[in-house]
């Protein structure tokens, strides 16, 4: 993706009034996907999801991405490759936050946990085997269909 359409896309967030902005990084591996479980003592505890985390100030979305994606997994974001559409949701704070998903691909290395207790690369079939949102689910399965979000 060009750096141009990421602005795109983050202006279009921030112009809609969004309070808070998270990016998520559906990654594939060998025909599965990442996701990570959330501690127990945790917000939504248990609970899957993919890498993710909140945009810094005036961070841009690739070096959010690529920083979330290293703090969580210690993978190192290659490239981005599509835009998989966002979901809205409260924060543990109240606050409307938007979630931005992509398609990325990391260097070859092994996932090293640090905010989460587990992990699972799983298969497209195998999604509603573990707990996650709704919107979680359809964001892992569009990633794992290559259906980009035209933007």
């Amino acid at each position: 993706m060009t750096d141009e359409v990421l602005n795109d896309i983050l202006a279009s967030t921030r112009g809609e009034g969004i309070d808070r902005i998270v990016v998520g990084a559906v990654i594939i591996r060998d025909g599965r996907a990442l996701i990570l479980r959330r501690k127990a003592d945790d917000y939504m505890g248990g609970m899957f999801e993919i890498p993710s985390g909140r945009l810094d100030g005036e961070e841009t979305l690739v070096d959010a991405l690529s920083r979330e994606v290293e703090e969580e997994t210690g993978l190192r974001v290659a490239s981005i490759d599509w835009y998989l559409g966002s979901f809205d949701y409260s924060s543990m704070s109240g606050r409307k936050t938007r979630q931005l998903n992509f398609l990325i691909q990391v260097y070859e290395s092994d996932v090293k946990l640090s905010e989460h207790d587990t992990f699972e690369w799983v298969r497209e079939d195998e999604i509603s085997n573990y707990g996650m949102s709704d919107e979680t689910s359809v964001i892992l399965s569009k990633g794992m269909r290559g259906n980009a979000t035209e933007h």
